[in-house]
């Protein structure tokens, strides 16, 4: 059987797709195989050999290439290897590996920075005042800021990814603290707004019993009340009471007025010497806040720390 070398050279153009692993995307490294093989020939019969070495290639690359955008070219690894489908045959393949490396800098200026930005700034938020609701507003607007990032993003990546990417699960992980911290200042508002209620409630009913005793007897005034309401009864009228009284009607409204009253009566005493206290709710309010917020910014550091590991390694 004769051997010989055969020399081909032909230039073409080759376009072709390679899955990508977007997992940590904009930091990611891509690699895309080109195997050269040949399907009648067996191993026997020929062999490929490229024409020049990897140094070689590697360097003609770089200088075709003109136009990289957003990648940088790393390299070009070729390597032989023998297919065996079953039998003694054997099938000679020639592979050419490439590999780039994406630029990150946009991503990260445009993406990256502007959501952790946005954290910080809902972590500052902590420590503005809930008067004239502010705060409820720059947190909402902080939420529609990280939206409009995450639409950004949901353009840039492909929907056919196995596994989610690190920045993918950065952004949703940044909206639900977001989230949570806007319920948790809606709450805030609502508790500050009830004791304003309690507080205007308190202030109508301390004009009664300052009116009639001291604080501590407040509770014993609406008996004396329904006494005294009683003796009018029994005082009034007592021919109509031996008699037919249930067809007394100024006796009936008198009654009714009198029953009003204690049941007003009963309603101030009960909110001023009942167990809340002035300012009781925003107590309440800024120690739920308080606690949040510690809560807050452990679980937004060791997220941070977290998700910078899964990016960097």
């Amino acid at each position: 059987m004769s051997r010989c070398i055969i020399i081909v050279i032909d230039q073409r153009r080759l376009t072709t797709s390679c899955k990508m692993d977007l997992y940590r995307f904009p930091l990611d490294t891509q690699s895309c195989s080109i195997t050269f093989k040949s399907m009648i020939h067996r191993a026997s019969e020929i062999k490929l050999r490229a024409f020049a070495s990897d140094t070689e290639v590697n360097h003609i690359t770089r200088e075709s290439m003109t136009t990289l955008d957003e990648w940088d070219f790393l390299g070009i690894a070729m390597t032989e290897e023998e297919l065996n489908y079953g039998g003694d045959e054997k099938w000679h393949q020639l592979i050419y590996k490439i590999t780039l490396r994406r630029r990150p800098l946009l991503y990260i200026i445009n993406l990256v920075v502007p959501i952790a930005f946005f954290l910080v700034l809902d972590l500052a938020s902590f420590f503005v005042s809930e008067a004239k609701g502010e705060k409820l507003g720059f947190k909402v607007t902080i939420l529609l800021s990280i939206s409009v990032l995450l639409l950004i993003l949901n353009d840039i990546l492909p929907s056919t990814a196995n596994n989610l990417p690190v920045i993918a699960i950065y952004c949703i992980v940044i909206f639900a603290l977001t989230g949570l911290s806007l319920l948790e200042t809606m709450l805030m508002s609502f508790l500050i707004d009830m004791d304003s209620r309690v507080d205007q409630d308190v202030q109508t009913s301390a004009k009664t019993c300052e009116e009639t005793q001291e604080e501590t007897e407040c509770r014993r005034e609406p008996e004396r009340d329904v006494e005294s309401s009683l003796e009018k009864v029994d005082t009034f009228n007592k021919k109509d009471l031996d008699g037919n009284w249930l067809n007394n009607p100024y006796l009936l409204q008198l009654i009714l007025k009198e029953v009003q009253n204690v049941r007003q009566e009963w309603f101030s005493v009960n909110v001023r010497c009942g167990k809340k206290k002035p300012g009781y709710w925003e107590k309440v309010a800024r120690r739920i806040d308080q606690a949040y917020f510690c809560l807050y910014l452990i679980t937004t550091i060791s997220f941070l720390i977290f998700i910078s590991f899964m990016w960097l390694h």
